[in-house]
């Protein structure tokens, strides 16, 4: 009897151990966050709004799934985002399906600041994802007084008679490497920038 009584406690117990090792994967985030994007582009640089609007997308295989709450962390390089030390943002987790047209909301951004970025979010069971892939996003010049260059204009000019789509180069030289460069050109539109005869940039 006593025999019986311990097969069956054994048994029991395999079971629920059994159980509980077969529900502990739907325990986790049915959700994951993926194409991150600011402004519409994927890390986009020369951004003119001081709140730029982040969006992402959500990937499950579970039917109907959505997300409940959300959480943005941004900082200054990826090192202090990937340390969890958000430097200039971190919204906490917030109540909300929302996942497009999300602004910034950290620390005032500067002409030049480049920020980056990553999101996890909560599935409709109230599980976390794990925190997405970061992205970044590059500020052009917000205020007037940052533009120092002067402006340019075709020497082909004169009195009433303008020739149209003047052709503008400047020819210089690089004297050591360079890890990165900018060009700030406004009149969108209304030229087209190219570099050793390359189009730069897509717009």
């Amino acid at each position: 009897m006593n025999n019986i009584k311990t097969h069956l406690v054994f048994t029991i117990i395999v079971i629920v151990f059994s159980l509980l090792t077969l529900s502990a994967p739907l325990l986790q985030a049915q959700v994951e966050v993926i194409d991150l994007r600011c402004e519409y582009q994927k890390d986009p640089l020369g951004l003119g709004t001081p709140e730029p609007r982040l969006f992402w997308k959500l990937l499950s295989e579970t039917p109907d799934q959505m997300h409940t709450a959300y959480q943005v962390r941004a900082a200054s390089d990826p090192e202090r985002l990937r340390a969890g030390a958000a430097d200039l943002w971190d919204s906490g987790k917030v109540l909300s399906d929302r996942s497009i047209h999300v602004e910034y909301a950290g620390k005032p951004l500067q002409s030049r600041d480049r920020v980056w970025w990553k999101v996890r979010a909560w599935d409709r069971a109230g599980e976390p994802s794990s925190w997405s892939e970061p992205a970044f996003f590059e500020m052009g010049l917000l205020e007037r007084d940052d533009w120092q260059a002067e402006f340019i204009k075709s020497a082909l000019e004169f009195g009433e008679y303008s020739y149209p789509s003047p052709m503008l180069r400047k020819e210089f030289s690089l004297d050591k490497p360079i890890r990165r460069a900018r060009v700030y050109a406004t009149s969108l539109g209304l030229y087209e920038l190219q570099l050793n005869g390359r189009k730069v940039g897509e717009e």
